[in-house]
């Protein structure tokens, strides 16, 4: 179903053609690379919340998804998002709902069949990849490369790398571009969300970004300091997961807990079902970010918290993404408290990601330090 829109980019493709992309953008994550990206991450957030007022009312996640993708953009593709931001909101959320509506209704047409719906998908692709096209059209045409994903790529393309096409190209920039910032924007709404309902958590988070920042711009520097901060993070992953299941295939027949599995069974692992386990973790649904102490990480069982997937496909942008959710947590905090408006009920609400179902709106009031 994500193939439609993503095609054969890292997030879809298999064996050893994902292998092989896998091994060209792996430099783009090294842990010096992914820290010079750190500066860029916390001014594009300064610069998207500097139009809060006091005491307005806001859609948190629409808010996230945009900060999210401006930076997905600028750090991992080295081009500039600004009206392309709204142009691509309406056909993003069509595609978005064309993947609900197909996992949950085994009915629905397929995508070839010309039904109106289908057609308001297939526009929503070519409007979506026009956008993805001209930026790399634009970016080409400086003919200046550097170390982000897209430059990678664009090299391997003029040294003529075997498949590497334009709608290659165009597909990996799509995947890193929307699976970057869809998962990353979820998370933080939840970060919002649950910073509101535990306001002496929010307490202890301020208190911390008071002392290690002293009313400055967070750096890449100050992140092993942010200590609560992470914590924060981490909570909020196991709680709300990026994503509520990953599916894999068996390459040989095995036994799992007495079950016999068959070559090429597909397996279902629920990061939502395991991380919400007694079994793991003490009160499982309270949400405790103290409990990650590093002897509490440190023996936690490796099956039981996988926010970000395991084994060879494990997220590659894993330290990205947790590098950026500091970054963005501690630039926001520090300058706004947001508080729920009243009298909502927010539910989880299993699309792409798990998101924040219901209203989604919460109050942001600036509170100088």
């Amino acid at each position: 179903m994500l193939g439609d829109f993503f095609g054969e980019g890292l997030l879809i493709s298999e064996g050893g053609k994902w292998l092989k992309d896998r091994s060209a953008i792996q430099p783009s994550f090294a842990c010096e690379q992914i820290q010079a990206f750190g500066e860029s991450m916390a001014q594009q957030t300064v610069d998207h919340t500097s139009d809060w007022s006091l005491g307005e009312t806001r859609d948190v996640l629409l808010d996230m998804q945009a900060l999210t993708m401006k930076i997905a953009a600028d750090t991992l593709l080295g081009v500039r998002l600004y009206e392309e931001v709204e142009a691509i909101h309406d056909p993003h959320e069509i595609i978005r709902r064309n993947f609900e509506r197909r996992k949950e209704n085994l009915l629905v047409a397929p995508r070839w069949v010309p039904t109106p719906w289908n057609r308001k998908v297939s526009s929503a692709i070519h409007s979506i990849r026009k956008i993805v096209d001209s930026l790399i059209a634009t970016r080409r045409s400086t003919g200046q490369l550097g170390p982000d994903i897209l430059s990678r790529l664009m090299s391997a393309q003029k040294n003529h790398a075997a498949g590497m096409t334009d709608e290659h190209l165009r597909n990996q920039a799509i995947t890193f571009l929307f699976a970057g910032h869809e998962t990353t924007a979820s998370m933080l709404a939840w970060v919002w969300y649950l910073l509101a309902e535990n306001p002496e958590t929010g307490k202890r988070l301020y208190a911390e970004l008071d002392s290690v920042l002293n009313g400055r711009l967070p750096t890449i520097a100050d992140v092993p300091q942010l200590k609560f901060t992470e914590q924060i993070i981490n909570e909020t992953l196991r709680l709300y997961p990026s994503a509520d299941a990953f599916s894999r295939s068996a390459i040989a027949d095995c036994a799992v807990a007495g079950f016999r599995i068959p070559q090429g069974t597909t397996m279902v692992m629920s990061p939502w079902v395991m991380q919400r386990d007694e079994q793991f973790f003490d009160e499982p649904l309270a949400f405790r970010p103290e409990r990650w102490t590093p002897d509490f990480q440190k023996n936690l069982d490796q099956s039981s918290w996988f926010a970000f997937g395991a084994g060879p496909r494990i997220c590659i942008g894993k330290s990205f993404a947790m590098m950026e959710f500091v970054l963005i947590v501690a630039t926001i905090a520090s300058r706004y408290r947001l508080g729920l408006v009243p009298n909502q009920q927010i539910k989880p609400h299993a699309s792409v990601t798990i998101r924040p179902g219901s209203s989604r709106q919460c109050n942001r009031s600036n509170l100088k330090h």
